[in-house]
């Protein structure tokens, strides 16, 4: 059992449970006529059952043997280009309008 996935799956579930909570005090509406609560419920039932999932899996696998995260060089420039877009982007944007 991988507890870091087990704590992380009941944290958003709970979350999804209080936006679903909280989202029921909004105006629903329908498929056609969406209102200010439809994408927050929407949203939050579909967390929810991705955090049920994620709980299934981290109690079923067993645990994994120790083996460090370490990234490469060819991971690091791949993370830099994706920060260097994203912030081109960000000032492209800003200039642009």
């Amino acid at each position: 059992m991988n507890r870091t996935n087990v704590i992380i799956a009941i944290a958003l579930l709970g979350l999804s449970g209080y936006v679903l909570i909280e989202s029921m005090g909004l105006s629903f509406g329908g498929l056609r006529t969406p209102r200010a609560g439809f994408f927050p419920a929407i949203l939050s039932a579909v967390l929810a059952v991705l955090s049920l999932v994620l709980l299934v899996q981290a109690t079923k696998e067993k645990e994994a043997t120790a083996c460090p995260f370490r990234l490469g060089a060819e991971s690091w420039r791949r993370i830099g280009f994706a920060v260097g877009v994203l912030l081109a982007f960000g000032f492209a944007v800003d200039f642009l309008g």
